[in-house]
């Protein structure tokens, strides 16, 4: 990695590989006491039925919130916009951590480049998330309290697998009936 945006070598396989990793680390973490769960937390939802997403420059008319507010934000607006809200990892050069939870939007009719309403534009150059139907959103999000819908919000850090618990149980098998999808198909690319 250097500090230049845009210098990975190949940054959506750097970021899948450390989803890859990710979830690795969770089912050993979990081994014997989450083994009834369809994922291995994030990464494993992820690697799932994760779709990845081109970086692009933010439209002038959207003004990005502040650092930490991406859930908040994407959902904001998405509603105010008729966008499609994604939740899942960024890859943005310069950090070690190699990726990070986040949330972005695209437009139901490109579909697959990110509206990023925290970070600047293109600093991220690689994304891998899972388009979510505004219904399904809404609805976890009444349901959790909170606007990250896979992970913990920024106001409440906590242990990710925990955080993708609702109340207490595994997060069900996703479907498509919730995923957001456009008329020809998920937003996205195949992981």
């Amino acid at each position: 990695m250097t500090g230049a945006a845009g210098a990975f070598a190949d940054p959506e396989q750097q970021l899948l590989s450390h989803v890859a990793a990710h979830a690795a680390l969770w089912a050993g973490t979990y081994r014997g006491r989450r083994d009834d769960w369809p994922y291995a937390g994030l990464a494993g939802l992820l690697l799932t039925h994760g779709r990845l997403f081109t970086p692009a420059d933010r439209p002038p008319h959207i003004q990005p919130g502040p650092p930490g507010s991406c859930f908040a934000d994407a959902t904001r607006i998405a509603e105010a916009h008729d966008l499609i809200y994604v939740e899942g990892m960024a890859l943005v050069d310069g950090l070690p951590v190699g990726g990070f939870d986040h949330a972005w939007y695209v437009d139901a009719r490109d579909g697959h480049h990110v509206i990023d309403p925290a970070l600047p534009d293109v600093w991220a150059p690689a994304y891998v998330g899972v388009p979510l139907s505004g219904a399904y959103r809404r609805q976890q999000q009444a349901r959790r309290g909170g606007a990250a819908i896979f992970t913990a919000d920024p106001g409440g850090w906590q242990d990710n697998a925990m955080a993708l618990l609702p109340v207490g149980r595994p997060l069900p098998d996703l479907s498509t009936a919730l995923l957001a999808a456009r008329s020809d198909g998920l937003p996205g690319r195949t992981v």
